[in-house]
């Protein structure tokens, strides 16, 4: 038998390190909850809401960038009277959607057992209106009454509500205008694919037509609904994003400044650092316990506020371009940049940077999105950052008529600095949901 002996080192995390680390990765919403959790198990932990400037105070720093654009206007969060954690919608929020079609039932004039699988199927919608497949095997009921409360649901406004694809739910809705079109209606049944793909001269010699009669049917057929359900609300919350930071502005330059508002405020009760001297050893060991753990917990909360600040003003400082001119003007720079400024690890840039948010003058960013990769050795500084705003220009610019091919587009790249290969224009063409030249031709 062989014995093989090896040295190494290997670091083992601490409880203690686990928890700071668990605490550093959260997002604000996510720390809060388990702070409120922690609440309800240590007795020792006071939790209040904390400000920890006067809010007119808090409001000025803010005047520039509400200035900058309405839309970043952050003043209502410093309005004594707003409330954080009011949802955007209540849980007990009706389905609008099966709501409105139940209320048509009575005016069908259906039987009993009709109306009773019809009410099934409206409370199977999903939030775009659309049914699930059903199998036989698996119907309850027999699968000729199955197609007469589906033949009625079909029938129900809005147009379109009930089918099982999106190709049945334009035929309904083709089927149900005014004055249908026969050829919108064959174009959905049988050429939906060729439609898809901006084929449009395809279509037009299957069936015999001219490409602009092809045309005005597709303009047609951008009138009706995909997803006919979609404007109902279904009782689900909007999310919303609570910026950890905001980049303000005055004489001196851009600022980072953490918004309180996101970090709620927890001590020890006085009362239980009595304790830790009673006679009672059970009592003072049980005390002693919970105040260490509550200590530790205040300890990561504001370590986890600290790191994701130092990571923010090195961010700052780095793309300060970004923050002066926008979006494509961010430079190369990476996790391991800002960790070697800070002396931490990578991984600790990472977790900081991850779910945590930034508002600037040009909108809410996630810490992670001023992290871009430098495009390689012919391009001298550029980002990923450059080239998706200078790919956004080209495809905003060119002849609908005659869209530009990955190769032209590469040479129009070339013309601005940027250096890469064809394939890689498809590559960020793909990833920023823009067809190919092809399917982008208006005819």
């Amino acid at each position: 038998m062989d014995i093989n002996i090896t040295l190494g080192q290997k670091q083992v995390l601490s409880q203690k390190m686990k928890f700071s680390v668990t605490i550093l990765q959260m997002n604000s919403a996510d720390l809060e909850q388990f702070i409120r959790g922690e609440t309800l198990e240590n007795p020792v932990i006071e939790f209040e809401e904390s400000f920890d400037e006067p809010l007119p105070d808090k409001y000025d720093k803010f005047k520039w960038l509400m200035s900058m654009d309405e839309s970043n206007r952050v003043q209502n969060a410093y309005s004594s009277s707003y409330e954080w954690d009011s949802p955007t919608f209540n849980d007990d929020r009706v389905n609008e959607l099966a709501h409105e079609l139940t209320a048509q039932i009575p005016g069908l004039g259906l039987d009993e057992k009709t109306e009773s699988v019809l009410r099934i199927l409206i409370s199977s919608l999903d939030n775009n209106g659309y049914l699930p497949p059903f199998e036989p095997a698996t119907l309850v009921f027999s699968k000729e009454l199955f197609d007469k409360a589906h033949q009625a649901l079909t029938q129900m406004d809005p147009p379109g509500v009930g089918a099982f694809n999106l190709r049945e739910c334009l035929l309904i809705q083709a089927k149900r205008q005014s004055n249908p079109s026969l050829l919108l209606i064959k174009i959905i049944d049988k050429h939906l694919e060729h439609l898809a793909k901006n084929q449009l001269d395809k279509i037009a010699k299957a069936l015999v037509v001219t490409v602009d009669e092809v045309k005005a049917a597709k303009m047609l057929l951008l009138q009706l609904n995909p997803k006919p359900g979609n404007g109902f609300s279904v009782g689900n919350h909007i999310p919303y994003i609570r910026p950890d930071l905001y980049v303000t502005h005055d004489d001196e330059g851009f600022h980072i400044t953490s918004n309180n508002l996101n970090h709620s405020r927890i001590t020890i009760g006085e009362h239980y650092h009595a304790l830790t001297q009673s006679n009672d050893e059970q009592v003072k060991r049980f005390v002693t316990d919970k105040i260490g753990r509550a200590q530790w917990l205040i300890n990561c909360v504001e370590n986890r506020k600290r790191t994701i600040y130092a990571c923010a003003e090195k961010i700052l400082i780095w793309q300060e371009e970004f923050f002066k001119k926008g979006p494509g003007y961010l430079v190369p720079m990476t996790q391991a940049d800002i960790a070697d400024q800070l002396g931490i690890h990578p991984s600790t840039v990472s977790r900081a940077a991850t779910g945590k948010y930034l508002q600037c003058q040009w909108g809410v960013f996630e810490l992670s999105y001023f992290f871009t990769r430098h495009l390689g050795q012919n391009n001298q500084g550029q980002s990923q950052d450059a080239l998706y705003a200078e790919l956004k220009r080209i495809f905003d610019n060119e002849d609908k008529s005659n869209p530009l091919s990955d190769q032209l587009v590469l040479l129009e790249l070339k013309k601005s600095g940027i250096i890469i290969a064809r394939r890689t224009v498809a590559k960020y063409r793909v990833k920023m949901q823009i067809p190919s030249a092809s399917k982008r031709r208006g005819f």
